[in-house]
């Protein structure tokens, strides 16, 4: 029996040198090499440990080499080298290279595609708002509690609950959700509802940080009431109709549409000359495809309908804010910025919130 593809954890094993070399030699193993990526450190242990007494079985030097071929990243085993040889030394240093190079690339896509941030302590990984999609899966492991106990905690929280006339349906995700900014700290506003006394429900839209931290995170923000927000918005995009192109809408997506295909020739040619592994370019590459068949199909039907154009209208509809890019809150000021290039401002009437315990 020969085995000419073993690992030590000098790489990606469990064994340590010494420990796979008696292993081998217990197995009844004949012929045995170590090919440990891009490292040699195992391979001098062994022959150095073979040198203070007998084993039966034969060893052939190893590696397995990071190697690009094409602009394919490939493992290349190399058997039966002299281990201290220069040029051996060059190959094996030049694989660790593109290595380290491949992981790099790895963890910048974790990082910025995913939020995760890998680090030499481990990994953290940023607070999922909707990035990214969640999934709920029933009975996937054991309970925790059991289901007498659950039962008891849930009409205990059933019994606080109000009466279902005093309590607010849940809502949608609003489309205005992400364009509006605050100018004291830089986040977006999330929509909130705030109960003013039993059946007395009242929606507004808060700065996240304020929300999760409290005022001393963000002192000078201000709430605004969804309704008045959206008043100020139907003024000023019936202003913007007025003072702006009604051809932006079609030349932003034709601009946005050459950024996207622009991205995909970079990530091609990173790609050739092997700076990112194929299964990354391969999830880049489709992602960038969706985005741009997703605007060409935009693209195609405003010119189609004329439905890239700001008409004036006389009653807010959640389909306007296509036409808004951001509205940053700045006090009592609102600045909105429209696709057509207009930024028209509005001033909003004083929001007095209730103090919060421990804010």
């Amino acid at each position: 029996m020969i085995d000419l593809h073993l690992h030590t954890n000098m790489s990606d094993g469990s064994d340590s040198p010494i420990e796979l070399l008696e292993k081998v030699e217990a197995s009844g193993c004949k012929i045995f090499s170590v090919t440990d990526h891009d490292d040699l450190i195992a391979n001098h242990i062994i022959l150095k440990e073979r040198k203070s007494k007998p084993y039966k079985t034969r060893f052939i030097t190893g590696c397995e080499i990071s190697s690009v071929f094409e602009g394919r990243n490939l493992h290349l085993l190399c058997y039966g080298f002299v281990s201290h040889s220069e040029g051996v030394k060059r190959m094996i240093d030049e694989g660790a290279r593109l290595r380290k190079q491949r992981i790099t690339a790895m963890f910048d896509h974790l990082r910025t595609r995913h939020n995760i941030i890998i680090s030499e302590e481990g990994y953290k990984k940023a607070i999922n708002i909707g990035q990214a999609p969640q999934y709920y899966v029933e009975n996937n492991h054991p309970a925790i509690i059991s289901q007498e106990i659950f039962d008891k905690a849930n009409a205990i929280l059933e019994s606080r609950k109000w009466s279902r006339d005093s309590v607010a349906p849940i809502q949608k995700r609003s489309l205005l959700t992400g364009k509006i900014i605050c100018g004291c700290c830089g986040t977006t506003y999330n929509r909130r509802t705030m109960h003013r006394g039993q059946g007395n429900a009242i929606q507004g839209w808060e700065c996240s940080r304020y929300s999760s931290s409290g005022k001393a995170s963000c002192p000078e923000s201000k709430m605004i009431h969804d309704r008045e927000f959206k008043e100020l918005f139907l003024s000023a995009y019936n202003e913007a109709v007025k003072g702006g192109s009604a051809e932006s809408q079609p030349v932003r997506i034709d601009e946005a549409l050459r950024d996207l295909l622009s991205q995909e020739r970079e990530l091609s040619a990173l790609r050739a000359k092997g700076y990112i592994p194929r299964q990354a370019y391969v999830e880049e590459q489709e992602k960038l495809v969706a985005q741009i068949k997703e605007l060409e199909a935009e693209y195609a039907e405003l010119t189609k309908r004329g439905d890239g154009v700001m008409k004036p209208e006389t009653e807010y509809s959640d389909s306007l804010t296509r036409f808004l890019e951001e509205a940053k809150l700045n006090g009592l000021e609102v600045t909105f910025k429209f696709t057509n290039g207009a930024v028209i401002r509005r001033v909003m009437n004083s929001f007095r919130r209730k103090p919060r315990e421990g804010k």
